[in-house]
């Protein structure tokens, strides 16, 4: 009777897990295998073209790519700005909540989350505009800096071409992380920051010595979910900074637009397979590094 009954449960959670699994291999998992595949080929799905087993060739095309390094440099300030921006602000605003530091709290909480019902493809003409030529973002620097005829030139200039996008992924994720470390913050027994309160610790002392620990397991979480985001991330980057892959020496590209624009445009689809490859690579190390960190960080999450 037990092992019927073992043997019913398994097939239970078998029909319960097939049609998530399944769905997983078609949309996920099999694009991943196919890409994998084609990246050691030639061929780009052209009429009467005859497939050819190439090896690494696509790989060392692409290493060998300055634009390549460019794009993985802008890629890694990109994770920069996610993890060491999105996620320490994210926190500090949920602890200012949780807290009852601001007045009329669900006002604020509602305007730093409002990014998020916006089309991120929005978002990117949104910034571009901002900082145009004619954007609101040009005539109140005007007035503060009382010069009539200022612009910004941050998109006109290598060094400073990526410095609309950090702001903007500031501004559209931070309230996202912000609501996940303020529905964690509700779950602490509240019992224990009083009680730190009564023996004289202030509200630095409470956030770096009790809250940052007990979120520390949140905070690798959406430190994964950064990173993972961050190197996916396309239409906003491809909305705020729409080149073709020319001027500035492909300041504002990173690695998805990249692949767009040197592999889909010219439908070169092997050699964008290779770079989607690449992508998928770095995330897995990036999200390896992130859990090897946690742990070091928290000995007890792996109890």
């Amino acid at each position: 009777m037990g092992i019927g009954r073992r043997k019913g449960d398994l097939s239970f959670y078998i029909i319960m897990v097939a049609p998530a699994l399944l769905f997983f291999i078609i949309i996920i998992a099999g694009p991943i295998v196919f890409s994998l595949g084609l990246s050691f080929t030639n061929y780009d799905f052209k009429p009467n073209q005859i497939i050819e087993f190439i090896g690494l060739d696509q790989y060392i095309r692409i290493f060998q790519d300055n634009k390549f390094w460019v794009g993985l440099q802008n890629n890694l300030i990109v994770v920069a700005v996610s993890v060491f921006g999105q996620i320490p602000l994210g926190l500090i605003l949920a602890y200012l909540l949780f807290r009852g530091q601001v007045r009329f709290t669900a006002f604020f909480q509602a305007m730093v989350f409002l990014p998020q019902v916006i089309s991120t493809v929005v978002v990117g003409i949104l910034f571009r505009n901002f900082f145009g030529i004619r954007g609101a973002g040009t005539a109140i620097a005007r007035v503060l800096v009382e010069d009539p005829k200022f612009n910004f030139t941050w998109f006109l200039q290598r060094e400073t071409a990526m410095v609309p996008i950090a702001i903007a992924l500031l501004w559209i994720y931070t309230g996202y992380f912000m609501l996940v470390f303020l529905a964690n913050m509700q779950k602490m027994d509240k019992g224990v920051l009083e009680a730190a309160s009564i023996d004289g610790a202030n509200e630095f002392m409470i956030f770096f010595r009790i809250m940052v620990p007990a979120m520390a397991g949140v905070i690798l979480v959406n430190a994964i979910l950064a990173i993972s985001g961050s190197l996916k991330g396309f239409d906003m980057f491809f909305a705020l900074a729409p080149n073709d892959g020319q001027g500035l020496g492909n300041a504002n590209l990173v690695l998805p637009t990249y692949m767009y624009h040197y592999a889909f445009r010219p439908q070169k689809y092997a050699f964008g397979s290779a770079i989607s490859v690449i992508i998928v690579t770095i995330s897995i190390v990036f999200i390896m590094i992130s859990n090897y960190v946690g742990k070091k960080l928290n000995p007890m999450r792996e109890r």
